[in-house]
């Protein structure tokens, strides 16, 4: 178990910080050619993505409640096509979404940083994944953020050449 190491929680919680303010560097200077260029028009356009990003944090903290609060209970899975279409991803100023974004992941990690060691060890079911630890699912928002950040380089570099 990853937690039961000092430095393992501080890579957990470095990992979530740097998620937002690595978005943010990587939007600089963001124009509207870019926040809307879809190379591949089956993933998110850079607009899109701020918004999913800052949609997501709520996803994941809730989902860490429900392994905290009940006995291992079955977390279902979240459409996030709808959630884009329902959010107007499309609409949205990737600027505000970072502060939002920013906003959503300080609440995450404050909950986080709340919990008990024995805490850390408690399970849901998510059917598509299986039995998922809380340790486990503080680590998917990390590696979410970093497919994203990948999107958002390509997107740019796409864009540029």
């Amino acid at each position: 178990m990853l937690i039961e190491y000092s430095y393992g929680r501080n890579y957990i919680f470095s990992g979530l910080e740097s998620g937002p303010e690595l978005v943010a560097k990587l939007i600089e200077g963001l124009n509207q050619k870019e926040a809307d260029a879809r190379p591949d028009p089956d993933r998110f356009s850079i607009r899109e993505v701020i918004a999913h990003l800052a949609d997501w944090d709520p996803i994941f903290l809730s989902r860490m409640r429900r392994i905290c609060e009940e006995d291992a209970p079955v977390i279902a899975g979240s459409d996030e096509g709808q959630l884009a279409i329902d959010n107007e991803y499309d609409k949205t100023d990737p600027f505000e979404r970072i502060d939002l974004f920013r906003k959503r992941r300080t609440e995450l990690i404050a909950y986080l940083q709340e919990r008990k060691p024995n805490e850390w060890n408690r399970t849901g079911n998510r059917p598509e994944i299986g039995i998922i630890t809380l340790e486990a699912l503080t680590v998917l928002p990390i590696i979410h953020d970093a497919y994203h950040l990948k999107q958002i380089l390509d997107i740019r570099n796409s864009v540029t050449k």
